[in-house]
């Protein structure tokens, strides 16, 4: 990557600094040529399996790729991760498409390595958010200069992101504190059902133990959900084994259910 160059300049900055506050300019990764040449080779692998087919359908797919590389980027700001992609759909016509992902569903950041991506010095950078109770790719992209500094950026920024907000979860709006403080209001309430959710996002709790853990995590009179989050946490930043997290996380949830 050309260390010149100002997104690289500005990604090198905000990997250092640590400052969530540089991405609300938005960095946008630079992208690899030799992506162009990956494209090509799917479009002649396509033509010979189509026995030509394809090269009438799909001109601009298989002749040329640098008119639908240029639709390729990957954004970064301070709530969300954006791809905008481009594929020749019919004919001469591109259609492009947009995926964006707020970072706080971001559970991990993955690098991934084809046979044809390795020709071409590529790697592919798969953003992984929780769904259905398991870890899918969002977002993945193939066409990025510097896919391991760009997977560090993301990671960080989703990480910083949690950071700023109790448990990664929205506050509670202003007007729900009108000075009638009774121990558990209906803010604190909505809070830790919002942190409850958050947990399951992150993949610290299933589904189903958030539901065994709802009745007693709201009649407690402290929020009980902290030291749980932070378990979380250390886990991601690999102080903690899964074997060592799940360990803490049963006895952390076994003293809630006992309140």
């Amino acid at each position: 990557m050309d260390a010149a160059s100002p997104s690289a300049q500005s990604l090198q900055r905000f990997l250092e600094t640590e400052d969530l506050s540089l991405l609300e300019k938005p960095l946008i990764f630079e992208k690899k040529n030799s992506f162009k040449y990956l494209q090509c080779c799917y479009g002649s692998l396509l033509c010979l399996a189509t026995s030509g087919l394809s090269a009438f359908w799909l001109p601009i797919g298989t002749f040329c790729p640098c008119i639908t590389f240029k639709h390729f980027s990957l954004r970064l700001d301070a709530d969300s991760v954006e791809l905008k992609s481009a594929a020749n759909d019919c004919c001469c016509h591109v259609a492009e498409s947009t995926k964006s992902v707020p970072l706080e569903k971001i559970t991990d950041v993955e690098l991934q390595e084809s046979c044809l991506h390795t020709c071409f010095g590529l790697k592919s950078i798969n953003v992984q958010t929780a769904g259905s109770g398991m870890p899918t790719a969002e977002v993945s992209a193939g066409f990025l200069q510097a896919p391991d500094q760009a997977r560090q950026a993301i990671s960080l920024a989703a990480k910083l992101h949690r950071q700023r907000m109790p448990y990664g979860a929205s506050a509670p709006p202003p007007a729900q504190q009108n000075g009638m403080q009774r121990g558990l209001n209906a803010a604190q309430l909505s809070t830790r059902l919002q942190a409850l959710e958050q947990l399951v996002v992150k993949c610290a709790l299933t589904r189903e133990e958030a539901a065994a853990l709802k009745v007693p995590v709201l009649a407690a009179e402290q929020d009980p959900l902290q030291r749980l989050a932070e378990a979380k946490d250390l886990q991601d930043r690999g102080l903690l084994t899964a074997a060592e997290y799940a360990s803490l996380k049963a006895a952390l949830v076994k003293s809630i259910m006992q309140g």
